[in-house]
């Protein structure tokens, strides 16, 4: 999960989708089929997309990662509250 938080980081893998969620939350953003000139306020369709989609997949690898996580602890859990025999 610190690795994610990591990319996160502006200068990190994903800083890109980073400016775009803030420029999206923070600002108006044009979104056009074609865009001559593409930064965080303006950008084509097809990059919202695969930028969506990349999200997406960071989102479930984050979510997989937190439910292995707790099943580790749960099974840690349950064999330290086994009575022996």
């Amino acid at each position: 999960m610190f690795d994610i938080y990591k990319e996160l980081a502006e200068k990190g893998h994903y800083g890109k989708l980073k400016k775009t969620r803030n420029a999206l939350t923070h600002r108006f953003v044009s979104i056009r089929d074609f865009q001559e000139k593409e930064d965080e306020q303006n950008m084509a369709e097809g990059t919202l997309m695969n930028q969506t989609l990349e999200l997406g997949k960071l989102v479930r690898n984050a979510i997989i990662y937190l439910l292995y996580f707790v099943d580790i602890e749960e099974r840690k859990k349950d064999s330290s509250t086994q009575i022996p025999a």
